[in-house]
Formats: C-alpha cells, structure tokens, sequence
C-alpha cells in the first residue's frame, strides 16, 4: 500500500529556545510530512525569524500569523493544509523517529478510523523536572486505551472528522484538545491509541510555570464542564481538612487527624509514581509540587465556572 501524504500542522508562540530542535526532529523521521503547516500566535521573540530562516534553506514548511488563542490557531492550520491526513504535535516537544509512521499507518490501513492517538514521555533534565513530568504525564500503565483522549502532542485525525465537529472549538482559551476530543467521540469517530508514536516533552522548570500550566488546563475544564466528578472529589478532600483544622479549636486531635490523613494522600500519589521517580530529591520535590498542582487545579476550575456562567448569562 502506497503512502498517502501527511500535513504536520502546529501552534507556536514565543518558543524561540525550542523551536529549532522541534523541528529538526520533525524533518529526522524516518517518514516525512508532505507539508510543515506553522501557525505563529504573535511571537515576540525571534521565533518567527527562525522558523523562516528554516523556510529559506528549502524546509517544506508553509508560515501563517493569526493572534489568537490556541484552537484558532489551530483550525487556521488545518484550512491551510493541503492535504486529508492531519498530524500534530506541539512547538516545545521533541518527536520520535518513527512517530509520523506509527501515528498514520492505522488511519491508512483502516478507513473506518478517524483519529490516531499516540503517546508522550518527559523528557527531564533535572529533579525538579523529573518530578513535575510524573506529575503531568500518565504512564503508559495508568491509560485505558478505549477511554483515551489524546492530546494535540500526539495525535493524527482525517479532516472529515475536524470538519464533522466544525474544528477545534474556538471558545476554549486552554486545553482546547480535551473538548475536540470529547466533541469526536460524541459525534461517533473511532479512535485508535498507539503508544508506538512517541514524543518526548520537557516539563516545566519552575513551581509558577507549573501552577501556570494546571491553572489554563484546570480553567479550561471549568468552561468546558469537563471531569467535573474528579474535580469534586479534589474539593471536598481539601474542604474537608479545612474543617476538621477549624474544628480544632473544640478538640486537638481533629486538626491531627487533618495531618494524618493528608500525609497519607500524599503517600498514595507518591506511591502511583514510584516508577517514574528515580531518586529521593526528585521524590520529595513530587510531595510538594502535589500540593501546588492541586492548588492550582482548584483555583483554574473556579475560574473556569466563572466564566462559564458569565458566558451563559450573557
């Protein structure tokens, strides 16, 4: 079976320290795109001038500007490319040699199928970053493939199925990914998960780049009203400990019972990511990097409902 060509499309936006491995990565697959479609976000840096000083060496890549948040973007890219089968990745990551062919071959070699997801590592460079990927990323053991929603890092889709639920919803200014995802599987796509396509991503270095990073993630799920259950049980395990520390002023042993059982939440998470923490700094930074994720998560999820409501009243 002959290869059908591929268009690549990806968001960028200020990533001017990353832009050039990224690509570099994307033209060292053993199958190349038939077209590198880029969308900028309005850069700053020198981003933009990079990637065209890549367009003048003969790069296949076709260059457009649009300010806007991600899914505008995005939807810009896929308008753009020439041709039906979509793959993407985000600017920042770093894609395996062999992702472009395992990503597309199950949408070649089955029509009935309209999306493609693949798989992410981190790919850290210190402790700190070590545990903020255990943090981020599931484990491969950790994925239900059929409930899988994979992520614009990894992920292939027919332009049929983008134009079945009118392109990525434009509504979202953040994780734009996980609503497509979801209007997909609603609208009855069929998915396939490889974890054979892989792309490796650096996580974030700082504890406010990471509290950045869950606050959008978490906001976004808040517009979206998505994972409301998880997001629930999250609430009522911090309210629940705020309680028993204000009850403390009747009886000293509620606000011990609060540090018990919140060592005891911390032990359990630590011990989900045992696997993918190598030593006993990058543990003690996961212990505290918890905390500051679901912080984060719950203050991006309240915002998110805000501005849901705030949007339904208008």
């Amino acid at each position: 079976m002959s290869e059908l060509p591929v268009s690549f499309i990806t968001t960028i936006l200020n990533e001017a320290s990353s832009i050039q491995g990224f690509i570099e990565s994307i033209m060292d697959m053993s199958r190349k795109p038939g077209e590198i479609v880029i969308v900028d976000g309005g850069s700053r840096d020198r981003t933009v001038e990079i990637v065209q000083g890549y367009i003048k060496q003969g790069y296949p890549i076709r260059l457009f500007q649009l300010e806007g948040n991600r899914a505008q973007g995005r939807n810009k890219a896929v308008k753009e490319a020439y041709y039906d089968l979509i793959a993407a990745s985000d600017a920042g990551c770093r894609v395996d040699r062999d992702w472009l062919k395992n990503i597309i071959e199950p949408l070649e070699k089955d029509e009935t199928l309209d999306v493609c997801g693949g798989f992410y590592l981190p790919a850290p460079e210190s402790r700190f970053e070590e545990a903020a990927g255990a943090i981020s990323l599931l484990s491969l053991k950790e994925i239900e493939p059929e409930k899988f929603l994979p992520s614009t890092r990894s992920v292939a889709f027919r332009r049929s199925a983008w134009e079945k639920v009118r392109g990525f919803p434009e509504e979202f200014s953040y994780n734009e990914d996980t609503p497509f995802a979801l209007n997909l599987r609603q609208a009855g796509c069929r998915f396939k998960f490889r974890p054979e396509a892989k792309v490796f991503w650096r996580p974030t270095k700082t504890i406010r780049g990471l509290f950045r990073q869950f606050y959008r993630y978490a906001t976004g799920d808040g517009e979206g009203l998505i994972n409301p259950q998880s997001y629930s049980r999250l609430f009522a395990k911090y309210l629940i400990g705020l309680i028993l520390v204000g009850l403390g002023v009747i009886n000293i042993y509620f606000p011990v019972l609060t540090v018990a059982g919140f060592f005891f939440y911390l032990g359990s998470e630590l011990s989900k990511k045992r696997d993918k923490l190598k030593s006993f700094r990058s543990g003690l930074w996961f212990l505290l990097l918890r905390v500051v994720v679901d912080l984060a998560n719950i203050a991006g999820y309240c915002r998110g409902l805000a501005r849901r409501r705030g949007v339904s009243r208008g």
